[in-house]
């Protein structure tokens, strides 16, 4: 899952299964549970 450059998500992030979390470091999130965020600081997400 992708959160892009300047999004906003209220609330918590919740995962069940297994995610890859990347987070752009403009992003602002609520509490993660089920994953780690991975941020990133380029325009989009890094290859993985």
């Amino acid at each position: 899952m992708v959160i892009g450059p300047n999004a906003r998500v209220d609330g918590s992030l919740v995962f069940e299964r297994k995610v890859e979390l990347l987070v752009h470091r403009s992003a602002v999130i609520g509490p993660v549970t089920g994953a780690t965020a991975v941020h990133f600081d380029t325009p989009t997400p890094p290859a993985r």
